[in-house]
């Protein structure tokens, strides 16, 4: 599900589709995740982070699984793309899938997401 475009993210979808991966692994895992260190972008503050110790080497999951799920970005650089564009887009993406997170917990845990 490589994407080039902020638009084409559906950073909503995929992290629903995470929330439903987490929940058949780990009960309640939205109680254990620290809200003020949740970064998408950072593999030890990400949900899957906080969760295994790091996901990259601890997680049990595959990268299109990861990306699917809204853990990991779907950006990919096309040969036309510049590297300022990719981080630009890679970075709008991992601040959107922060925010989407944050929100799905706040959620989960209150009813709303404040």
């Amino acid at each position: 599900m490589p994407t080039t475009t902020v638009e084409d993210l559906r950073i909503g979808e995929r992290v629903a589709r995470g929330c439903d991966w987490l929940d058949e692994r780990i009960p309640a895992w939205w109680l254990k995740v620290e809200l003020v260190e949740v970064d998408m972008a950072n593999p030890c503050g990400c949900v899957l982070g906080q969760l295994y110790g790091g996901w990259y080497y601890n997680a049990p999951i595959d990268m299109d699984t990861a990306v699917e799920c809204g853990f990991d970005t779907s950006v990919v650089r096309d040969d036309g793309m510049s590297l300022e564009r990719w981080r630009e887009l890679v970075d709008a993406q991992f601040a959107a899938m922060t925010d989407e997170w944050t929100r799905t917990i706040l959620e989960r845990r209150y009813g709303t997401s404040r």
